[in-house]
C-alpha cells in the first residue's frame, strides 16, 4: 500500500514537472513576438508627415481648403438647381 501511494505521489510530480517545462517553452516565443513587435513600430515611428508648418500654418491652410471645398459645393449645387 505505501508503494501505490509514493507511486501516485512521483506521478503527479512528474506532471507538475512536464507542465512547468511546456510552460517555458513559451518564452522563447514571447520574445520573438516583442522583436517582431518592436520592429513594427519602428517601421511605422518614423513616419508621420513633416510639412514644416507651424500648428497656426497648419490651421490657416486647412481652413482655406475647406472653404475651398465649399465653395465648390456650393457652385455645384447651384448649377445642378438651375
Amino acid at each position: 500500500r505505501a508503494r501505490a501511494s509514493r507511486q501516485s505521489t512521483l506521478q503527479a510530480a512528474n506532471h507538475r514537472v512536464c507542465l512547468f517545462r511546456d510552460s517555458m517553452t513559451r518564452g522563447n516565443q514571447r520574445e520573438i513576438d516583442r522583436a517582431r513587435a518592436q520592429a513594427r513600430t519602428a517601421k511605422h515611428a518614423g513616419g508621420g508627415k513633416d510639412d514644416g508648418l507651424t500648428p497656426a500654418q497648419r490651421k490657416e491652410r486647412d481652413a482655406a481648403a475647406l472653404q475651398e471645398k465649399l465653395k465648390k459645393k456650393a457652385e455645384a449645387k447651384a448649377a445642378a438647381g438651375s
